[in-house]
């Protein structure tokens, strides 16, 4: 292959990225570009696996971040609840690095270090995760995920993940209970860790509950999941729509409940600093409505906010008030929004 062919002009953001130049507000900004835009995340493993092929920046930090910590730091985040305040992104620690090194680089790409690197290389687990959680008692946290996929938090829980998903897999850690409408990519399994189970599915709905590493519940209602337990060497169950698995104290049973409760999660919706088109697509897998917003400043507005009412009338009147628009309602079903 010749070298024209496999030579990118360096981004300067993920340059100053890698480097720890970049202030918090702007790392948070770059973290949201990095989930929406794949042509840019492809270019930053071919950089960032360069730079630690030469050795040019420390390993990076292996601490989970917490949000909520870094949002109460930000006091533009306290002052206006709407302020662009995104994804808590993976930090590498701060050293100076000389811009002649930056470039030398960024030659190794050019000379096809990066894309050999992009081949064979996913983000390692090591990248820093995302801590998402819940300390409410009433409200259900909604994280959506940069897959399309739905985490519902309840009380007490958190959930932790990458800024994005590697290419060949999707794997996240929960604490507590939670419930999960996967988005399906049969080529990316998506992995939950729970204590000491592990949850592997593709595409499917299902509640989570894992408050002790002893204790362990999974109720499916779409999809099939399939578990596997340190507590129980050498098996794995499959669990279908309407099933329960339990397992308590290394046994496991699994039976087909009368009622299993997995309507909390409509209740109270909170969502945190999030991208209104994700508000929209969020509100319409858990009510059946649909919602949509004209034009691409609507549909990027970042939102702090709780649903207490699930009809669409109530739903559209209280975003309408929050965003400063107009709405129009269709069917009963159908809400679109629009700047005044």
């Amino acid at each position: 292959m010749a070298l024209n062919q496999i030579y990118k002009p360096v981004d300067g953001e993920i340059v100053r990225y890698l480097s720890g130049e970049m202030e918090p507000e702007e790392q948070l900004v770059f973290a949201q570009k990095l989930q929406h835009n794949q042509e840019l995340y492809d270019e930053f493993l071919e950089i960032a696996k360069a730079w630690e092929l030469a050795g040019i920046v420390s390993k990076f930090q292996d601490k989970p971040l917490n949000t909520q910590a870094a949002w109460e730091k930000l006091s533009s985040r306290i002052d206006n609840p709407e302020v662009i305040a995104v994804e808590i992104p993976v930090k590498i620690r701060r050293m100076p690095v000389p811009s002649q090194v930056k470039w030398a680089a960024a030659l190794l790409i050019t000379l096809g270090l990066g894309w050999l690197a992009y081949l064979a290389w996913s983000p390692p687990a090591d990248l820093g995760l995302i801590v998402f959680d819940n300390p409410t008692q009433d409200n259900t946290m909604v994280k959506m995920l940069n897959d399309g996929s739905v985490v519902y938090l309840s009380a007490a829980s958190q959930v932790e993940y990458p800024p994005v998903f590697s290419v060949s897999e999707r794997n996240v850690v929960m604490k507590g209970e939670a419930f999960f409408d996967v988005a399906p990519h049969p080529e990316k399994p998506f992995r939950i860790k729970a204590g000491k189970t592990s949850i592997e599915v593709v595409g499917t709905s299902f509640n989570v509950k894992s408050e002790t590493d002893n204790h362990m519940e999974l109720f499916v209602e779409t999809g099939m999941v399939r578990v596997t337990s340190s507590r129980i060497p050498g098996k794995s169950f499959t669990v279908e729509p309407g099933q329960l698995l339990e397992i308590n104290n290394g046994k496991a049973t699994l039976t087909i409940p009368g009622n299993y409760n997995t309507t909390w999660r409509k209740n109270m919706l909170s969502f945190r600093d999030e991208k209104l088109e994700n508000i929209f697509h969020v509100i319409g897998k858990t009510y059946g409505y649909t919602l949509m917003a004209e034009g691409e400043p609507l549909k990027n507005r970042i939102m702090t906010l709780t649903i207490s009412e699930n009809s669409l009338r109530q739903i559209s009147e209280m975003l309408a008030l929050s965003l400063g628009a107009d709405f129009e309602l269709r069917n009963d079903t159908i809400a679109l929004f629009r700047n005044r």
